[in-house]
């Protein structure tokens, strides 16, 4: 098996705990916790934390995606199939006592994950500027 196909299962069976994780996190009944109402110091950590989890699910899938191609289109599909599972986190949340599914946290996870599949393609972009920046400079000074 080939070093990308390894690299691929495995990032797709990391993706797959992180849902299963996210969905049992889902499942815990809401703890009341002083201080968390809108405005809150409290309540900006949970929305951060939201975006950073499904900012890590993003990153999984893209890799999952990567040995596809680096093009928008797999970036995209990362970032749908993120956007389609904390829509489904929210509706399931609706069914757990304490909880509320919450349009507004659909809208943090994705832009969490958005943030992550940019950060993904930027750092792509460094890598391989460097690379060929590193190529021409080598060309460059073997032809001189």
């Amino acid at each position: 098996m080939a070093i990308g196909s390894k690299v691929r299962l495995l990032s797709g069976a990391l993706a797959l705990l992180w849902m299963g994780l996210i969905f049992y996190w889902s499942d815990q009944s809401s703890l009341a916790v002083d201080g968390a109402g809108p405005g809150s110091a409290e309540m900006a950590v949970r929305k951060l934390g939201h975006a950073i989890v499904f900012a890590i699910l993003a990153i999984l899938l893209r890799v999952v995606t990567w040995f596809r191609g680096r093009g928008l289109l797999e970036g995209l599909a990362a970032l749908c199939v993120t956007a389609l599972y904390a829509a489904s986190d929210e509706f399931h949340q609706s069914f757990t006592p304490g909880r509320s599914g919450n349009l507004t946290d659909v809208l943090i996870d994705t832009g969490g994950a958005a943030a992550a599949v940019v950060l993904f393609a930027v750092v792509h972009y460094l890598i391989v500027s460097a690379q060929l920046a590193s190529a021409f400079r080598h060309r460059l000074s073997r032809s001189g």
